[in-house]
């Protein structure tokens, strides 16, 4: 059965803290906005089919910053979540840690930032991408999007600036990255900065976008801000880290977290089993019937039409299946009965509902009052071992299974 490792200082349960990981990775797209995330697996296919390089380019530059939002969700929802990655309970994001890695390739190549944004004149940006196409130590850097503007659109307006496409002709380098703007303090455009390899800022400029211009300013010991050489606008649109932040702070974790446990309650299977009044047991014999010869593909026969084959005599079933109704006390008591008599021994305890239970919080402590983890019946589960009634104990003896129909009162012998 699956099990949830538990940081060591967590006094949560182990089903609540499970439901509080699914919940930090189900808010991460409300803090960076669904349309960015919705945006990052086909944006490329959708928005830009005539420029998939330059899809790829934006949406790169996009999943490092949902990342950033990843880390965010993480940050405000508490060490849990750090705890839970260690010890291999969440998986990760190819798609985002590809991107960060791209993006940070891309930036240990970069020695031009040219600031733009999209109230610059449609014409200016235009003739920037045209310049600079194919120049991967250029980049061309928009702080984020407009407001109401989801990343899609973002990829379409530079698609269409990009019109009329000429297969093979290479593509500008154009990403969404708001920290060298924060960094520079820039909030008109268009600013031009040089850098080292290093990444350290050399110079920067404002109203002026030729790169060689800078250079040769640069090559004659100019350092810093070499001051305004054109005109600028003010830059429309916002930081998408400060739009995370703001939708970070106004989230209602405390809410989220209740609909994360909602969750975990509608998806938990309920079954109504009456309870046992007098004793019975039943054995089940676990062999089947092969209908069809099993070979492999160099021809030889692993099993053939006709033949019985029991799994118990391939691999021993060693763990005790017990199944109650964690409503009633009376039952509940017999599993830890059970449980008790049986410590080191494999003991599985399935719950025939949940619901009775006071949230997760009762069944963590449940759980920990029998000694044993609690899991949801499945039903494939009772189906197989034809479970009827409740309290009911399953093992293996043989070649068979015993189903044991028992009082909640009964107690094991010893």
């Amino acid at each position: 059965m699956p099990t949830v490792a538990l940081a060591q200082e967590a006094p949560e349960s182990a089903a609540e803290f499970a439901a509080r990981i699914a919940e930090i990775r189900s808010s991460a797209p409300e803090i960076v906005g669904d349309e960015t995330l919705r945006a990052l697996p086909d944006a490329a296919q959708r928005g830009l089919e005539a420029n998939p390089g330059l899809a790829e380019q934006v949406n790169e530059s996009a999943g490092a910053v949902y990342q950033q939002g990843i880390e965010l969700a993480k940050e405000l929802a508490g060490p849990q979540y750090i705890a839970a990655e260690q010890n291999g309970s969440m998986g990760s994001s190819g798609l985002v840690d590809q991107a960060t890695l791209e993006q940070q390739k891309a930036d240990a190549e970069l020695r031009f930032r040219i600031f733009i944004t999209q109230a610059m004149s449609r014409d200016e940006v235009k003739a920037l991408m045209e310049a600079y196409r194919g120049r991967t130590d250029v980049a061309l850097v928009l702080r984020g999007m407009l407001p109401d503007q989801g990343l899609t659109q973002l990829q379409q307006w530079v698609a269409n600036l990009l019109k009329p496409v000429e297969e093979g002709l290479p593509l500008p380098n154009v990403i969404i990255d708001p920290e060298p703007f924060n960094n520079l303090g820039v909030d008109h455009a268009p600013v031009m900065a040089q850098y080292d390899s290093a990444g350290k800022l050399i110079a920067y400029v404002l109203g002026m976008t030729s790169v060689d211009w800078l250079n040769d300013q640069v090559e004659a010991g100019a350092r810093g801000n070499i001051g305004s050489y054109g005109s600028t606008v003010a830059v429309a649109e916002q930081d998408i880290i400060e739009v995370m932040q703001r939708r970070a702070e106004r989230y209602d974790w405390a809410a989220a977290g209740d609909r994360a446990l909602g969750r975990f309650w509608a998806r938990t299977e309920h079954h109504e089993l009456p309870r046992v009044t007098s004793p019975r047991q039943r054995t089940l014999d676990p062999t089947v019937e092969i209908g069809q010869t099993i070979q492999t593909p160099d021809g030889t026969v692993i099993a053939r039409a006709g033949d019985r084959i029991n799994p118990l005599e391939a691999a021993p079933f060693t763990q005790t299946l017990l199944f109650f109704d964690p409503g009633d006390a009376e039952q509940v008591r017999w599993a830890k009965a059970q449980v008790d008599v049986r410590k080191g021994m494999g003991v599985v305890a399935m719950a025939t509902q949940l619901r009775s239970l006071d949230g997760l919080e009762a069944l963590g402590k449940m759980s920990d009052s029998l000694g044993a983890r609690i899991y949801a019946l499945p039903r494939d589960v009772r189906d197989r071992f034809h479970v009827q009634r409740v309290p009911t104990l399953v093992r293996a003896e043989g070649l068979h299974f015993v189903i044991d129909e028992q009082r909640p009162s009964d107690r094991p012998e010893g």
